[in-house]
């Protein structure tokens, strides 16, 4: 049996400071994931799912920043 599809997954710390850097405000591990489904080229199938994933972590890194709990 060889597997048809694979989950591609990506974690980013989100780390915001003040200006100055000296306070830290929020601490946040967000993490993207996609299906890919494979054929007979895998590296093709990865590459291809690498913007997917970026795309939905930069979507969940601005929805914590405009949602998120701020001290």
């Amino acid at each position: 049996i060889t597997p048809r599809d694979y989950q591609l997954m990506a974690t980013m710390q989100l780390k915001v400071t003040e200006k100055s850097g000296s306070k830290v405000l929020m601490i946040k591990d967000i993490i993207g994931r996609t299906t890919v489904r494979v054929g007979p080229d895998v590296a093709s199938a990865e590459r291809q799912a690498i913007p997917l994933i970026g795309e939905i972590l930069a979507r969940r890194a601005t929805s914590a920043l405009a949602d998120g709990d701020w001290p």
